[in-house]
């Protein structure tokens, strides 16, 4: 899809028997990530959620972040 960068699934700690994941994707642009959104590829992807077994506690939920600071090795 353009404007599309990277994936990270990140798997967090393990409390209670549950261990939480995140999922990560980086865009050249908000407007890119949005027209990613509309698309029907999109539209595909999400109609398979929920299709596999349940992996999740409740409905999941975007929360969506916009990066403020970037500090790289390559910057210097």
């Amino acid at each position: 899809m353009g404007g599309f960068v990277e994936f990270h699934m990140l798997k967090g700690p393990e409390e209670a028997g549950r261990i939480l994941y995140a999922s990560h994707t980086l865009w050249q642009s908000e407007a890119h990530f949005t027209a990613w959104t509309r698309s029907p590829q999109f539209r595909v992807a999400d109609a398979r959620a929920g299709t596999g077994p349940t992996l999740h506690d409740g409905h999941p939920r975007f929360e969506g972040f916009r990066a403020i600071q970037r500090i790289a090795a390559d910057a210097a």
